[in-house]
């Protein structure tokens, strides 16, 4: 991110809007959270949400250190996400309001991979009644400056991606870093975006601009 652009906007999500600056100190503080907590190279972290600008920081937190994110299709019904945490084995499950009613099943579900749940946007005395954590939570021990080296998991993993499941159980295909570096070039190629496009997502909008 150049020197110009670190004070534009880079997320629009309702009323909220981050800078570069801001958005990168997100993520780091974020970075730094779930290494105080525990999470190293190689664990997987399952997500399932709204698409937000806490998606976009997640998934960029959890590569930071490492970890792989498998994101979860929020319509899935429970026993699908089930399987499919079964399946990649998550050590955390980060969920917003569209899975609360598959929290509580989780809860009372084994899968002993699951050490940590994350609610993204609940209130307090939700948290505390539960003993669950909150972005809020693990961001609130960061104290800048902080500079770390970003880690990766075994043969570069990054993220999992499951099948929609429509025709049969949602299917798992990992991708590596350099696997989304690409498509992410090559989108950006074929697309021919430029520092003054907008990119909408429709629900729940994000809106983000790309910088070159």
């Amino acid at each position: 991110m150049s020197k110009s652009t670190v004070n534009l906007p880079v997320t629009i999500a309702g009323n909220n809007s981050k800078t570069g600056q801001q958005f990168v100190e997100e993520v780091v503080s974020l970075a730094h959270g779930l290494l105080q907590l525990g999470v190293s190279p190689g664990d997987v972290v399952a997500i399932s949400a709204y698409n937000s600008d806490w998606y976009l920081e997640w998934l960029l937190a959890i590569a930071f250190v490492g970890g792989i994110a498998a994101p979860l299709n929020y319509r899935w019904s429970f026993e699908e996400a089930r399987f499919a945490m079964a399946v990649v084995k998550p050590v955390m499950l980060v969920i917003d309001e569209s899975c609360y009613s598959r929290y509580f099943k989780f809860q009372q579900v084994d899968i002993l991979s699951l050490k940590w749940h994350v609610l993204l946007d609940s209130p307090s005395d939700f948290t505390k009644k539960w003993h669950v954590l909150t972005p809020g939570i693990l961001k609130k021990h960061f104290v800048k400056p902080i500079e770390f080296n970003y880690s990766r998991a075994p043969e570069g993993a990054v993220i999992i991606c499951f099948t929609s499941g429509t025709t049969g159980k949602p299917k798992g295909m990992t991708i590596s870093h350099e696997a989304l570096t690409i498509q992410v070039l090559a989108k950006i190629a074929i697309v021919g975006y430029s520092e003054d496009d907008v990119c909408h997502s429709p629900l729940h909008p994000v809106y983000v601009t790309y910088w070159f």
